[in-house]
């Protein structure tokens, strides 16, 4: 193997199952090894729109993880790519795990304005 070989891990591949209520799910194995959670409906609308299926956890310095994707050549949370959400509104996950992207799972509110910003 020459110094100019990248070596490649394996890719990571998304497994269809049936969750506790019987609806159609994928399992999208994440970089730290964990899996994320999402209805096969939306995965599969997501991968027909160009977005990879190597998605990646990341953490926003307090203590919360969020996973994401690659589309179009940029970075984008999967939760906001769901639920078709803009920057102004905020995402809760109801059981408090951010790996569960099923749509019964997210909760959207809008962020609070402040009434001192410029």
């Amino acid at each position: 193997m020459s110094n100019n070989t990248k070596c490649r891990l394996p890719k990571r591949r998304p497994t269809y199952t049936l969750d506790e209520l019987k609806n159609s799910v994928v399992h999208v194995p994440l970089s730290d090894g964990s899996y994320a959670i999402v209805n096969a409906s939306d995965f599969q609308r997501l991968i027909n729109s160009g977005v990879t299926d190597q998605w990646t956890i990341s953490s926003n310095g307090d203590n919360a993880v969020y996973v994401r994707c690659r589309h179009m050549g940029k970075m984008y949370t999967v939760a906001r790519l769901i639920t078709g959400t803009p920057a102004n509104t905020n995402i809760r996950y109801k059981n408090g795990d951010h790996r569960d992207l099923r749509k019964s799972n997210l909760k959207l509110t809008m962020k609070k304005v402040s009434l001192y910003a410029v």
